[in-house]
């Protein structure tokens, strides 16, 4: 099964939220998924590893927390993101 997970947070950040969305997909690769991981980054870029994809979205930091980014989306990005994940 081809699965996508969202999350706010991931490597090269070490909190929580980074540590469990990777054991995630780590254990659902085990179990045969195709796993795509799309999180924020300072480039929007895609990632193939061994184990699953990691798509970058571009996104801006906060002011108050550096590690917190945000990401603008625009339907451009909702529509190269879907034929990314589904090739």
């Amino acid at each position: 099964m081809k699965i996508a997970i969202f999350t706010d947070s991931f490597r090269p950040n070490n909190d929580g939220v980074a540590s469990v969305t990777e054991m995630i997909a780590q254990e659902l690769t085990k179990r045969g998924h195709s796993i795509t991981i799309i999180c924020p980054g300072e480039t929007t870029e895609i990632i193939k590893q061994d184990r699953y994809k990691i798509i970058r979205v571009i996104s801006h930091s906060i002011n108050l927390y550096r590690i917190m980014r945000v990401c603008f989306k625009t339907p451009d990005y909702l529509i190269y993101f879907t034929k990314v994940f589904w090739v």
